[in-house]
């Protein structure tokens, strides 16, 4: 039974997502490997059968009977059905997390195979529905709370279809990830979110789905509690206009600092970079966003205190420019504040 021309059988695709599927499981369902194996595999079969040829919406459906009458486990069942979820745009999510872990990976085959072989929706078609998929699986990790890596589910699956097709690995990577990042910016826009944090937040750092919806509530309580906001986005504005015409640098060497700005700003930084960190991994991103007020200051003053292109002194230059690309990195952790209009 063929899935798509250039992608092979159902059967080939089976075989991807339910090895997409135990790389996801392994990380947030470890103990529930076997349903998801066991569910994946069987999660197509009810598609050859007469009833669901006859009837298409009995998909799933189906599926969950016939495992039932064949003795499996109501997990693997309830996964059948249930990786169809959501049907529709704000439909039922999945309950089971055999059924989310397999609906997650089929989708996520579906979109990788699609933009490997330049079948992405356009403004006016969208043939695969991929753009129904991405929102699917945003939500679904979203509602589960999964803390993984976008960018690495995207590597496995794209991984999985190698020898299958020919394709720029990292291209289509980057293709597939700014399509999700796509899909959420319409999704918190249409449930209200203002567009400038949707834009800061998602143009920062946008890998872990489920810490993405946290941060931006965050930033908007900064946003609106903080008086301190306003002038962190100016300095923030001020490295970032700097570094757009600087190529990126060879790192930061402190036996170069000529002046007590430079090691002023330098001893701030490395304080707030394993603390910035250990917050936003713990999901305390106000607490992270007001730490970064404490850069306000030494990034000013240095700004003030030396000629960062100094065009005489290649090596102190580049230096400079250095310490200002680990301050922009560390302020892109929680939003791009470029975006905000001040």
């Amino acid at each position: 039974m063929i899935y798509q021309a250039e992608l092979g059988t159902s059967h080939a695709k089976v075989q991807r997502f339910a090895a997409l599927g135990a790389f996801l499981g392994e990380q947030v369902a470890p103990d529930r490997m076997e349903d998801t194996r066991l569910a994946a595999m069987l999660c197509k079969c009810d598609l050859v059968t007469e009833m669901v040829m006859e009837f298409p919406s009995l998909q799933g459906v189906m599926g969950r009977e016939y495992a039932r009458l064949d003795g499996h486990p109501e997990a693997v069942c309830l996964a059948i059905a249930e990786h169809y979820l959501p049907a529709r745009a704000g439909g039922e999510l999945p309950t089971s997390p055999a059924g989310a872990i397999v609906g997650v990976a089929d989708r996520l085959d579906t979109i990788a195979g699609c933009f490997a072989i330049n079948q992405e929706p356009t403004g006016a078609a969208d043939p695969y529905a991929l753009r129904r998929h991405a929102l699917a699986i945003i939500r679904i990790i979203e509602q589960m709370g999964w803390d993984v890596s976008l960018q690495d589910l995207i590597a496995r699956s794209l991984e999985l279809l190698h020898g299958v097709v020919p394709f720029a690995g990292a291209s289509v990577s980057k293709k597939v990830l700014d399509f999700f990042r796509e899909r959420f910016r319409h999704m918190m826009l249409g449930q209200g979110y203002p567009g400038e944090l949707v834009e800061a937040a998602i143009s920062a750092e946008f890998d872990r789905i489920a810490r993405l919806r946290p941060r931006m509530d965050h930033l908007k309580q900064f946003m609106t509690e903080s008086e301190a906001f306003p002038s962190l986005v100016l300095t923030a504005k001020r490295v970032n206009n700097l570094l757009k015409s600087q190529a990126v640098s060879k790192g930061v060497e402190p036996g170069l600092f000529k002046d007590p700005c430079e090691g002023a700003l330098w001893g701030v930084f490395q304080d707030l970079k394993e603390e910035v960190k250990a917050l936003t991994e713990r999901g305390e991103f106000l607490q992270a966003l007001h730490a970064l007020t404490r850069l306000q200051q030494p990034v000013d003053a240095f700004f003030e205190g030396v000629e960062i292109l100094k065009k005489d002194d290649v090596r102190l230059m580049e230096n400079r420019v250095g310490m200002l690309q680990a301050v922009s990195d560390l302020f892109l952790r929680l939003a791009d504040f470029s975006k905000f209009a001040i």
